[in-house]
């Protein structure tokens, strides 16, 4: 085996707003895009998980978890997990996250619904194309896949029957539509995927919305398309 954390890097900390990211994970594009649609542009700061550099003890003393997105607000505190940090950028900018409770919480539930119950479906069947995990025998991928097709045949159910061009029926995108297309980006990898054609629509619609979105996702979607040309 290889020790991927041997000889890390050292990364230059910083004590201003830096997101700390990795490109390829679909955990840390969705802050990445929203980062720049949102207008507030903080500094970003590369962090190859392969090299060890979320394990160095610069990193550790700032995310005890060593995980990517992270995003250093002062040099007293940072927080992690994408769902946070797009609360915390969507509340900074003032954009993407209702002031009124009502749709706030509609968005809330969205983004935990992405977390629990979109995410380990794809985790289960996406991760073993994408080199994350071992891969699984044929008998697992059809039934993970299965799964995964009937979340998203919920997820449409539950969040595009309503009017509006967006998840919740919102006319202009959410922090939710930032995590929980991240989440379906992964699941371009799987051949034969059968995907609802609500969700296909609303994919297309999202990436006309949010350009940022679609060009902080470039170097994922290119390893999810290496992956799958792989197969």
């Amino acid at each position: 085996s290889i020790d991927t954390h041997a000889n890390p890097r050292t990364l230059p900390m910083s004590s201003g707003k830096v997101l700390y990211k990795c490109s390829v994970s679909a955990n840390s594009v969705g802050c990445i895009g929203f980062n720049q649609y949102s207008g507030l542009k903080w500094e970003t700061k590369e962090v190859d998980l392969m090299k060890g550099e979320s394990r160095t003890p610069e990193f550790i003393a700032m995310n005890p978890l060593h995980t990517c997105p992270t995003l250093n607000i002062s040099k007293d505190l940072s927080i992690w997990e994408s769902n946070a940090i797009l609360r915390y950028m969507a509340s900074s900018a003032k954009k993407g996250y209702p002031t009124d409770l009502e749709k706030r919480g509609l968005v809330d539930v969205m983004l935990d619904y992405r977390q629990c119950g979109l995410y380990p479906k794809v985790s289960a069947v996406c991760y073993g194309f994408l080199g994350f995990m071992p891969a699984k025998s044929a008998e697992e991928v059809k039934k993970n896949t299965a799964a995964l097709e009937a979340e998203i045949k919920t997820l449409a159910g539950a969040f595009l029957k309503k009017e509006g061009k967006f998840l919740g029926g919102f006319d202009e995108p959410t922090i939710a539509d930032f995590a929980i297309m991240t989440a379906l980006e992964f699941c371009k990898v799987i051949k034969g995927l059968k995907w609802e054609k609500s969700v296909e629509e609303y994919m297309e619609r999202f990436d006309k919305a949010a350009p940022e979105y679609v060009k902080g996702a470039e170097t994922c979607r290119g390893y999810v398309k290496m992956c799958y040309d792989k197969q």
